[in-house]
C-alpha cells in the first residue's frame, strides 16, 4: 500500500509525498532499514526507488522529523551500497 499525500507547510509547499509502505514503516521504526530495502526492491523499479527515497527523506527533513529522516537515510545508504556492488562488476565487462 502506498501513502500519497500532498503536504504543505508554513515555509511553502513540500514535495508531494510518494512513500511506499516499506519506507513509511521503516521511518516509523516498525521495520529495519534492511527489510525496508528488500521490500522496496521487490516492489519498485530502480528509478522509482531512488525517487521515493529522495522524496521521503526531503519531506522528513522539511518537517524537522530528524529521527524519521535518519532512519530513511540508513535505507538510502544501503541502497547506494547495493547499487555500487552491482554496478562495479558490470563496469568491468
Amino acid at each position: 500500500m502506498v501513502n500519497e499525500a500532498a503536504a504543505s507547510g508554513a515555509r511553502g509547499a513540500l514535495i508531494p509525498e510518494f512513500i511506499p509502505e516499506p519506507l513509511a514503516r521503516c521511518a516509523a521504526g516498525e521495520i529495519s532499514p534492511e527489510l525496508a530495502l528488500m521490500e522496496l526492491v521487490s516492489q519498485l523499479r530502480s528509478d522509482q526507488t531512488e525517487e521515493a527515497l529522495g522524496s521521503a527523506i526531503w519531506n522528513a527533513l522539511e518537517k524537522r522529523e530528524a529521527i524519521r529522516a535518519e532512519r530513511l537515510a540508513k535505507v538510502q545508504r544501503l541502497w547506494d551500497r547495493m547499487r555500487q556492488t552491482v554496478q562495479t562488476p558490470l563496469d568491468l565487462l
